[in-house]
């Protein structure tokens, strides 16, 4: 049926058009009490000693969570009172990823991710991928991992860099793991006809290519992991055991002063060792 130049195209025209503010205030509605309710439970959470209450309030979270994120204008939404969501976006703002964890009394960690994909600036269509955390899969760097099967982190730094006609989407991450050690890595997200892949084998360290770089420390310390915009480079504490008989005991390992970096060149990011950070060195 055909309805070029109708009445009834112009009348239909006009109802959609008078829906949209409406479609747009009811977002906003759902984004704003989702939000309300969400700051709420957060606290629930981090004063539960009640692993099963900890993880069905999780799950309230994550529901409330997945409603917000599939409304378009979330892309955009601040989320400023909800302090425990990592929310960031790319450096070439087409992505914006989320991810929270919630810690449990053995000192493990449950994750929760999301990410949102746009394919333009100006794209209105926003793709919507659940990360499932399955606690019992390894990280480690030689691994594909796919949405319905990651590892868990909390990720806080996204880079794009291209790549012939793919964009490898770099991230910096951060996992609690347990009671005594703590990892940080620097992973690639990577979107093909068959979907979301994490991990590529991008990452150069000493000629050997991996699919992504993981560091583990003891969780007593603090390892810096950042992206220098300055230099367009990742940074990095470089890590040592306290001892040379603790090598291998990444419970005794932490940062030994000296640092190494990562910089792009040629559709891989190769490790320089022994930056000297004090002097500005462009590496």
């Amino acid at each position: 049926m055909k309805f070029h130049n109708s009445p009834i195209l112009i009348i239909l025209t006009i109802f959609f058009l008078l829906l949209v503010p409406d479609l747009c205030e009811a977002q906003e509605s759902t984004l704003i009490i989702n939000e309300k309710e969400t700051k709420i439970l957060w606290p629930e959470i981090k004063g539960s000693e009640d692993d099963q209450h900890k993880l069905r309030v999780g799950s309230r979270i994550d529901s409330l969570i997945l409603e917000m994120l599939s409304c378009s204008e979330s892309f955009s939404y601040s989320f400023t009172s909800l302090k425990y969501l990592g929310k960031i976006y790319s450096t070439d703002s087409l992505l914006r990823v989320y991810s929270w964890n919630i810690p449990l009394l053995d000192g493990t960690n449950r994750y929760f991710g999301y990410i949102q994909k746009k394919e333009s600036l100006t794209s209105e269509n926003i793709e919507l991928i659940h990360l499932v955390n399955k606690e019992d899969l390894p990280l480690n760097q030689d691994s594909i991992y796919t949405p319905g099967a990651w590892y868990g982190a909390l990720y806080y730094s996204v880079i794009a860099r291209n790549c012939k006609n793919l964009t490898y989407y770099t991230v910096l991450g951060f996992d609690l793991n347990n009671y005594f050690t703590s990892k940080k890595l620097i992973d690639v997200f990577t979107f093909t006809e068959e979907g979301l892949r994490i991990g590529a084998p991008i990452f150069l360290d000493n000629e050997k290519s991996t699919n992504r770089m993981v560091y583990e420390f003891s969780s007593q310390v603090v390892m810096m992991l950042r992206y220098d915009q300055k230099f367009e480079k990742i940074i990095l504490d470089h890590l040592s055991p306290s001892k040379p008989e603790h090598e291998g005991k990444f419970q005794f390992y932490g940062p030994d002063f000296s640092y190494d970096g990562f910089e792009y060149r040629g559709c891989k990011w190769c490790k320089v060792e022994d930056i000297d950070l004090k002097a500005g060195q462009e590496f």
